[in-house]
């Protein structure tokens, strides 16, 4: 070996180590987004939904009832959950929390849904105030169905993220399986299910927001499949995208390529 050749290949190996650990501690970080969960009437739900974010190494802040919540959305969240599974009647959102949650998603905030509270609150007209920043179109139509199979219908790398190309579950009832949705204008429907569009997603204001057509209830989160799905949606609302490093995006050294791949999650401004 010349002189100066070990340094060199030194400073390689602990550049090269550098920067992967640099990549694992990105996508820990990226996978441990703060997601503020405005709870259901139902303990198990709330506790299997708690469970199952934490499980995926998102960071839970507990809320109040959401039919309580008044604001503001706590510092640091990227995104909330509001299933809005209480009851056969639903319940409005007060004012106050409706104009917290609004001006949290314009802001670049993320927000994911359930089933009840696109029919029980937006068709209802609970919740005027925050019905627009909802991707789909409201309907009083919903089936009984079960089981109900979601089926990818426009790919995307977070939400697609250890799922097959469709999957079959078992699903919960509250008054109702399942509603029959249909995108708004400039959303996109990225699984359709059994009985229509399963999920739908888009970009509101600076935000995201995504909604599922189905319960997400106990039995729904403890099937595997649908339990990524919401893991899955959970950080798709949060911002969290897989993307070729600027920087780590090849190394190369005498002809031999070493890719880097990160996640960067987005910030609101």
């Amino acid at each position: 070996m010349k002189p100066g050749e070990g340094k060199i290949v030194f400073r390689f190996v602990a550049t090269t180590l550098a920067l992967l650990m640099a990549v694992s501690l990105a996508v820990g970080q990226a996978r441990a987004d703060d997601v503020y969960f405005l709870t259901t009437s139902n303990s198990s739900e709330n506790l299997a939904v708690e469970n199952l974010l934490a499980a995926r190494g998102i960071t839970v802040t507990v809320g109040p009832n959401y039919t309580t919540f008044a604001g503001p959305v706590p510092a640091g969240t990227n995104a909330v959950v509001l299933l809005g599974n209480d009851s056969s009647t639903g319940a409005p959102m007060t004012t106050g929390g409706q104009n917290a949650l609004l001006s949290f998603i314009k802001s670049g905030g993320g927000l994911v849904t359930g089933e009840w509270t696109i029919w029980g609150n937006a068709h209802e007209g609970y919740d005027p105030i925050l019905a627009p920043v909802f991707p789909v179109v409201p309907s009083s139509l919903y089936n009984y169905n079960s089981p109900i199979t979601y089926s990818q219908a426009t790919a995307n790398a977070v939400l697609d993220s250890g799922l097959p190309s469709s999957f079959t579950f078992t699903a919960d009832s509250n008054g109702g399986t399942e509603t029959y949705f249909q995108p708004k204008v400039g959303a996109t429907v990225y699984f359709n299910s059994s009985y229509g569009s399963g999920v739908i997603g888009w970009k509101y204001g600076s935000g995201r927001v995504i909604s599922l057509s189905t319960l997400a209830g106990t039995t729904e989160l403890g099937d595997p499949h649908y339990a990524r799905l919401f893991g899955n949606s959970a950080n798709w609302a949060a911002g969290v995208v897989p993307a070729p490093s600027t920087y780590l995006g090849l190394l190369s050294l005498g002809g031999t390529g070493i890719l880097g791949y990160i996640w960067r999650r987005r910030r609101r401004s």
